[in-house]
């Protein structure tokens, strides 16, 4: 699946270059390699920035008044998680340690098979079981095609560290949940 769509502004010439021959070269020219490797993963946190700066900072309120340096670095430790309806992102028991900010779309969280709650862009989940070390506490399941930037837990456990005042926001957070 492609990443992005490209749309010529202008007259243009472009050469096409088979997977085959990609690999083929990519493997021989190593200098290659990592280049585009670079190139892949700077537009990757690029791009994520962009969503954050552009969309996140109004719908997450945990990330109100977050800087450059804040933005910047969630992007770099930031992965896409892209789901169809439907799919389990957490299961209630599960051992996982991922955080989970909700790009686009709608997810229901659910404890011993009853609906607890829905959650939409801006929101996040997951940062009980990094809060506590315990097991996951409910499912959390797709009810539309979703869109989340997951965050691991050493990547978690940096950005706290770095911002404690991001962190405290999500203590306060889960907090709130755990009542």
């Amino acid at each position: 699946m492609r990443g992005a769509t490209v749309v010529a502004a202008g007259d243009v010439t472009l050469f096409q270059l088979k997977r085959e021959s990609f690999t083929e070269l990519t493997e021989k020219y190593l200098k290659v390699r990592y280049r585009l490797r670079e190139l892949h993963r700077q537009r990757k946190t690029e791009s994520i920035e962009n969503s954050i700066e552009h969309g996140l900072l109004k719908n997450a309120s945990f990330l109100a008044g977050a800087g450059g340096d804040l933005v910047s670095e969630l992007a770099q430790h930031l992965e896409t998680n892209n789901c169809a309806k439907g799919d389990v992102l957490i299961r209630e028991g599960d051992e996982d340690a991922s955080f989970f900010l909700i790009e686009v779309g709608i997810v229901e969280v659910s404890k011993g098979g009853s609906r607890i709650t829905e959650l939409g862009p801006g929101a996040c989940f997951g940062e009980g079981a990094l809060f506590s070390r315990n097991p996951r506490s409910a499912t959390v399941t797709a009810l539309t095609d979703t869109s989340c930037f997951v965050l691991g837990k050493s990547g978690f456990d940096r950005i706290i560290s770095r911002y404690p005042v991001f962190g405290k926001r999500l203590e306060e957070i889960h907090a709130a949940r755990a009542k």
